[in-house]
């Protein structure tokens, strides 16, 4: 008897995913459904699309600093990312089916209560984003210069 294989709707090619990540229909669903997330707000957005994947990439992908990104290969680069928000979904999946505790909001969202000990998503993203090559090593130091500079980030040189 052979083995059973089963496929997931993010592990599937759909016209919003292929590869674990958005398509450029994923990413267009995302442009024409920010009016109405504005409108909304992320909440009842959410509600609205039942807490789908896509929803929740889509309300990711709204948050990141990368959706104001203005060059050519805009679309690329936010379907690049968007990788990376599926997997934080698939993941936290994973944790929910084990722990049964099931969380509807976007994976990527830290709780208020959890800022104080939590690295700050920006702060975290820029080391993502360089390594994903999304950002170059003169914006990443630049970056770094500026946690030094606001004394986010101390080190010894900074304190002499």
């Amino acid at each position: 008897m052979g083995t059973v294989q089963f496929t997931t709707l993010v592990e599937g090619a759909t016209t919003f995913f292929a590869n674990n990540r958005f398509t450029e229909d994923g990413i267009q669903w995302c442009e024409e459904e920010l009016p109405r997330y504005e409108i909304l707000g992320e909440a009842k957005w959410l509600e609205h699309h039942r807490y789908s994947i896509e929803a929740r990439v889509g309300a990711n992908l709204f948050d990141d600093p990368l959706w104001e990104y203005e060059e050519d290969d805009r679309i690329q680069k936010l379907i690049e990312r968007s990788q990376y928000y599926v997997e934080l979904e698939i993941a936290e999946s994973k944790k929910e089916a084990e722990t049964g505790k099931i969380d509807p909001t976007p994976a990527d969202v830290i709780e208020e209560s959890e800022t104080i000990s939590k690295i700050p998503d920006w702060v975290r993203n820029i080391f993502i984003w360089y390594g994903q090559e999304l950002i170059s090593e003169d914006e990443l130091l630049n970056a770094i210069q500026y946690l030094i500079d606001t004394e986010i980030l101390k080190t010894k040189l900074s304190s002499m």
